[in-house]
Protein backbone atom coordinates (compact mmCIF):
# COMPACT_ATOMS: atom_id res chain seq x y z
CA UNK A 1 0.00 0.00 0.00
CA UNK A 2 1.32 3.40 -0.95
CA UNK A 3 2.47 5.87 2.04
CA UNK A 4 -0.03 7.96 0.10
CA UNK A 5 -2.47 6.34 -0.47
CA UNK A 6 -6.61 7.78 -0.13
CA UNK A 7 -8.68 4.64 1.26
CA UNK A 8 -12.37 5.34 0.72
CA UNK A 9 -13.81 1.40 2.34
CA UNK A 10 -17.32 1.22 1.86
CA UNK A 11 -18.61 0.57 5.08
CA UNK A 12 -17.95 -2.74 7.27
CA UNK A 13 -17.91 -5.23 4.61
CA UNK A 14 -14.70 -3.57 2.92
CA UNK A 15 -12.89 -1.87 5.74
CA UNK A 16 -9.19 -2.05 6.35
CA UNK A 17 -7.38 -4.00 9.26
CA UNK A 18 -6.27 -2.83 12.47
CA UNK A 19 -2.48 -2.70 11.01
CA UNK A 20 -3.15 -0.67 8.39
CA UNK A 21 -5.68 2.05 9.97
CA UNK A 22 -3.25 2.59 12.32
CA UNK A 23 -0.98 3.55 9.66
CA UNK A 24 -3.43 6.42 8.86
CA UNK A 25 -5.10 9.23 9.13
CA UNK A 26 -8.23 7.26 10.40
CA UNK A 27 -11.55 9.78 9.76
CA UNK A 28 -15.60 8.86 10.04
CA UNK A 29 -18.91 9.58 9.09
CA UNK A 30 -19.44 9.03 12.71
CA UNK A 31 -16.18 9.05 14.77
CA UNK A 32 -18.39 7.90 17.98
CA UNK A 33 -20.39 5.09 16.64
CA UNK A 34 -16.61 3.94 14.96
CA UNK A 35 -15.70 3.73 18.33
CA UNK A 36 -18.56 2.25 19.71
CA UNK A 37 -18.84 -1.02 16.94
CA UNK A 38 -15.27 -0.88 15.94
CA UNK A 39 -14.14 -3.84 18.60
CA UNK A 40 -17.57 -6.13 17.74
CA UNK A 41 -17.35 -5.18 14.05
CA UNK A 42 -13.86 -5.13 12.63
CA UNK A 43 -11.26 -5.40 15.34
CA UNK A 44 -10.33 -5.45 19.65
CA UNK A 45 -7.98 -3.15 18.88
CA UNK A 46 -9.39 -1.13 16.27
CA UNK A 47 -7.62 2.54 16.22
CA UNK A 48 -9.98 5.17 16.93
CA UNK A 49 -11.08 7.59 14.33
CA UNK A 50 -8.99 11.05 14.72
CA UNK A 51 -11.93 13.55 12.84
CA UNK A 52 -14.92 13.42 10.82
CA UNK A 53 -14.47 12.91 6.77
CA UNK A 54 -16.92 16.55 6.69
CA UNK A 55 -13.84 18.03 8.23
CA UNK A 56 -11.10 16.37 6.68
CA UNK A 57 -12.11 17.24 2.71
CA UNK A 58 -12.20 20.76 3.49
CA UNK A 59 -9.03 21.13 5.69
CA UNK A 60 -5.42 20.45 3.73
CA UNK A 61 -4.53 17.10 2.78
CA UNK A 62 -2.75 15.22 5.83
CA UNK A 63 1.00 13.55 5.32
CA UNK A 64 1.20 9.60 4.93
CA UNK A 65 -1.97 7.79 4.33
CA UNK A 66 -5.83 8.83 4.83
CA UNK A 67 -9.13 6.26 5.56
CA UNK A 68 -12.13 7.85 5.19
CA UNK A 69 -14.42 4.81 7.00
CA UNK A 70 -17.84 5.85 6.47
CA UNK A 71 -20.50 3.74 8.42
CA UNK A 72 -23.44 3.70 6.19
CA UNK A 73 -24.94 6.95 5.36
CA UNK A 74 -25.84 6.38 1.85
CA UNK A 75 -25.88 10.35 1.52
CA UNK A 76 -22.38 10.70 3.03
CA UNK A 77 -20.69 8.42 0.67
CA UNK A 78 -22.59 10.30 -2.15
CA UNK A 79 -21.23 13.33 -1.34
CA UNK A 80 -17.70 12.26 -0.53
CA UNK A 81 -17.02 9.94 -3.70
CA UNK A 82 -18.57 13.22 -5.87
CA UNK A 83 -15.74 15.26 -4.51
CA UNK A 84 -13.04 12.95 -4.47
CA UNK A 85 -13.42 12.48 -8.19
CA UNK A 86 -13.77 16.17 -8.28
CA UNK A 87 -10.32 16.84 -7.00
CA UNK A 88 -9.21 14.06 -9.13
CA UNK A 89 -10.17 15.28 -12.32
CA UNK A 90 -9.31 18.71 -10.94
CA UNK A 91 -5.36 17.65 -10.44
CA UNK A 92 -5.60 14.92 -13.18
CA UNK A 93 -4.20 12.54 -10.67
CA UNK A 94 -5.64 8.73 -9.68
CA UNK A 95 -6.98 5.55 -11.44
CA UNK A 96 -10.48 5.12 -12.34
CA UNK A 97 -10.33 1.00 -12.15
CA UNK A 98 -11.65 -1.28 -15.28
CA UNK A 99 -15.60 -2.26 -15.25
Amino acid sequence: MREDALLLPLDYASSVGADLARTATLVSDDVEQLAAVAPAKLALDYPAGTGWTGDAIRAPRPDGRLVCLNLGIAAADIVLAAYVTDRAEDQRVGTVPAR
